[in-house]
């Protein structure tokens, strides 16, 4: 429980990521999907918990969970090539859980890694985003200009 607010951003922080970089227009609509998404993870997960090993059952529903997650951002994203990254990232966020679930003495280490890792993922991957769209039209007058823009 410590991690499930991570655990719940990570889809939120992927689907912006996907948005910007497909430069497609997702309504804040799938992003509230996404997330209850991941939040009926852990129902399914403790509701196949009691009725089998906990092994098989989060794997079950880690696999359930990613699985529903691709096919969504594939709906919403225009090519697949874009999409496969939401079950990646999805697949990845539940081996880490998995791990940190499973090493109780190194669940901080792990965690603390783990969160690192995401966070430069997403500042390398951000680095050249002109968050302002001052790029994309013309100052309309040429003195409001930076210098170096033409």
């Amino acid at each position: 429980m410590k991690y499930a607010v991570l655990f719940l951003i990570v889809p939120f922080l992927t689907l912006f990521l996907l948005e910007i970089f497909s430069r497609a227009r997702i309504h804040p609509v799938p992003y509230l999907l996404a997330g209850i998404g991941n939040a009926v993870f852990y129902l399914l997960l403790l509701s196949l918990s009691e009725q089998m090993p906990f092994d098989p059952a989060y794997w079950i529903a880690a696999l359930a969970v990613a699985s529903m997650m691709t096919l969504y951002a594939h709906s919403l994203l225009p090519r697949f090539k874009k999409s496969w990254y939401m079950g990646l990232v999805a697949s990845l966020q539940y081996v880490l859980l998995y791990a940190v679930l499973n090493a109780e003495s190194y669940a901080l280490l792990i965690g603390s890694v783990g969160t690192f890792v995401i966070l430069a993922f997403v500042m390398f991957l951000t680095r050249r985003l002109d968050w302002y769209g001052e790029n994309d039209a013309p100052a309309a007058d040429p003195e409001e200009r930076r210098p170096g823009q033409r």
